[in-house]
């Protein structure tokens, strides 16, 4: 089983999504590629010259029309390759994809259902739903950062020289946000996931080294 993620935004930033999905799927036996779409036709001759299985997706708003109209392209080559799409923008409004080629969507986390669903035949699951069926209510409990597995940054690395070669590198220390800002997606996103567990999460190691300080 092979699966691609192919990224279409053009920024500076790492991408710790990408990174930590890839490195739970390769846990869990599954080959995973990478494509940055910095011209069409060479994503998509790239895709054609070695199909995966499954294409990633990540999402924010402004991005998933073209994400959009480059699963059209790649199904009208290949079939059947199936797609997931997941970030801020479907999370954010899950039927922004209807009526599109695109297979399914990953709202929320999907560290601890990516595999599974892929591995077993596209069937729903918390927090993945097929494309034309009503979202999920019912969310996978918020992870445990030390539950992961080491970032698989090499995945991207090896296929952005932009990220690569940045002097300096970002890291994160746990996931979630306190503030519930007005403007921002994070304000709906705690809400949603507000019976999921703890909202923030903290690696043991930050506490154990604020604890010691």
């Amino acid at each position: 089983m092979k699966a691609m993620f192919v990224e279409f935004l053009n920024i500076f930033n790492d991408q710790h999504g990408v990174y930590s999905l890839s490195a739970m799927l390769k846990k869990n036996g599954i080959d995973v590629g990478y494509v940055k779409r910095m011209h069409l036709r060479n994503s998509i001759f790239m895709i054609k010259n070695n199909p995966p299985d499954v294409l990633l997706y990540s999402s924010f708003t402004a991005s998933i029309p073209r994400i959009i109209d480059f699963d059209k392209k790649i199904k009208e080559l290949h079939t059947n390759i199936k797609s997931v799409i997941r970030g801020h923008g479907v999370t954010f409004d899950p039927f922004v994809v209807s009526g599109s080629t695109i297979d399914a969507v990953c709202i929320g986390e999907g560290e601890t259902v990516f595999h599974e669903f892929i591995l077993n035949g596209f069937k729903p699951i918390r927090n993945i739903f097929v494309n034309g069926m009503s979202p999920p209510t019912d969310f996978s409990p918020l992870i445990n950062p030390d539950s992961l597995p080491f970032p698989d940054r090499d995945l991207v690395y090896n296929n952005d020289s932009l990220l690569r070669n940045l002097p300096s590198k970002q890291f994160f220390s746990g996931r979630g946000c306190p503030y519930r800002c007005s403007y921002c997606f994070n304000r709906k996103y705690n809400d949603m996931l507000k019976n999921c567990g703890p909202v923030i999460r903290k690696k043991a190691l930050i506490i154990s080294l604020k604890k010691s300080i």
